[in-house]
């Protein structure tokens, strides 16, 4: 992502009307600065970003107005808290936990200890984790801080049964009184917690493992859909992965609940894009149509749902065909699209190519159709498919640019003005591009927060 713009929004209103004014003339400003054709306009799914974005919908239906993505999968971290109760209480005790381990620095020396003796007794080198805290203002770290809680469960287990006492006599301290048994009741709570006995009202570590596998897929997807580059077929699947997970669940009744959710966030969004991001995604297993299937068996739902896009995409008013070239455009994605799922005409021979293809240029479904507009018969389907897999879905970017931000106007600079600001995030943005392009920033590691089969089974939608 690129900043084009950075606007102060403090003291204006945030109802509907006046959040799709300002969309508008932000819209406006960017087309006449940068001399560019806006597809497409992602914000937030809070009260007032959404009456906004719905209102510019009605002004200007050519415009592709996406919820970010990243925010409504975080959404449902909320939503599966807020109707399984039992996943609520096993996540507040494990947040407690955390919690009290990070709080007192000689308990915490104990089970260090504990985490020492049995990591040097399995691979005979000392591994000592930190305890992560969970915060949901902070994407994705529920999962991370439950899975690593759930991680050192031996060695905390260890320490309770060898050093309880010295536990509880580390929390205490020198209090008295009062505070004395408020201090030994907290730590006899954790240590419940973490022996887990038999007279519990529940087992915290299967409960733990439980809502761990719930949250991951939530967690997985918001991680995914917070990159630039993510695509609306990509959240598609996320959706539908999430959307499997939860139809399969033991839990009847979180079963219910969770699927009338996913199924409200996407009713809620604009479904022909993703759809259509999806059928002409070529890079993706079939899922639409077999191999050489009759064209008299092809959905015709899923047909027209990504013709009347190319359409609704064509009435931007900076387009300058006229209506008889757009008329006749229309017709040519028509044909094209009826090529593509018929596995016909230049698609014929692209599932044997498949794999060669993959080998030297990626799952890169843009490069795939980059390839394709050489054939003017679908050429016209290729400049829209590339135009679907560009839309981001995500607002990820400007949260980063709100980092960015609070970094530089730090209380050292507090009194920096807006335009310098604007500069500074500018010459910045400049800076990293032209150093990516020189191959002078150093590449990151993907993080292996989720195992590999995570994401297949996520992704591996059928």
């Amino acid at each position: 992502s690129y900043t084009v713009e950075l606007l102060e929004v403090t003291a204006l209103n945030k109802d509907g009307a006046a959040q799709c004014a300002e969309f508008e003339r932000m819209i406006d400003d960017l087309e006449t600065k940068y001399g560019c054709m806006v597809l497409y306009f992602v914000t937030d799914a809070d009260g007032g970003s959404k009456k906004g974005r719905i209102e510019l919908g009605k002004k200007r239906p050519y415009l592709i107005l996406p919820s970010c993505w990243a925010h409504q999968f975080q959404l449902q971290l909320g939503d599966y808290f807020k109707v399984y109760k039992f996943g609520a209480l096993v996540a507040e005790d494990a947040t407690f936990l955390i919690g009290w381990l990070n709080n007192h620095g000689k308990v915490r020396k104990i089970f260090d200890s504990a985490q020492k003796e049995v990591s040097e007794a399995r691979s005979g080198q000392a591994v000592i984790f930190a305890y992560v805290v969970a915060n949901l203002t902070r994407w994705g770290t529920h999962v991370v801080a439950f899975i690593r809680l759930h991680d050192v469960r031996d060695p905390l287990q260890l320490a309770v049964l060898k050093s309880r006492p010295a536990i509880i006599a580390a929390q205490v301290g020198a209090a008295k009184s009062t505070e004395k048994k408020k201090l030994e009741d907290e730590a006899n709570r954790a240590c419940d917690l973490i022996a887990d006995s038999h007279d519990r009202p529940y087992s915290f570590w299967q409960g733990l493992e439980a809502v761990i596998g719930d949250l991951e897929p939530i967690c997985l997807a918001t991680n995914i859909t917070q990159k630039d580059s993510v695509r609306p077929d990509q959240v598609l699947l996320n959706i539908a992965g999430i959307y499997l997970h939860f139809t399969d669940h033991p839990e009847p009744e979180l079963s219910v609940e969770m699927v009338k959710w996913i199924e409200k966030r996407w009713k809620d969004c604009d479904q022909p894009v993703f759809l259509s991001a999806l059928i002409l995604n070529l890079l993706e297993e079939p899922r639409w149509v077999e191999i050489g299937v009759n064209p008299d068996t092809i959905p015709m739902k899923s047909f027209h749902a990504s013709v009347l896009l190319y359409r609704r995409m064509n009435l931007h008013p900076n387009n300058v065909d006229s209506p008889e070239i757009r008329k006749e455009k229309e017709k040519e994605v028509t044909n094209a699209v009826y090529l593509y799922l018929s596995t016909s005409g230049p698609f014929k021979d692209f599932e044997s190519e498949r794999q060669n293809f993959e080998a030297t240029m990626g799952k890169d479904p843009i490069a795939v159709w980059n390839a394709l507009a050489a054939s003017p018969e679908v050429k016209e389907l290729a400049l829209f498919a590339i135009n679907l897999f560009k839309i981001g879905v995500s607002s990820a970017g400007c949260k980063r640019v709100f980092s960015d931000t609070k970094y530089r106007q730090s209380s050292r600079r507090n009194r920096l003005g807006l335009a310098k600001l604007k500069k500074l995030h500018k010459v910045g943005s400049d800076i990293r591009m032209e150093n990516q392009k020189a191959g002078l920033v150093k590449s990151r590691h993907t993080r292996n927060t989720h195992k590999n089969q995570q994401f297949e089974k996520l992704l591996g939608v059928p």
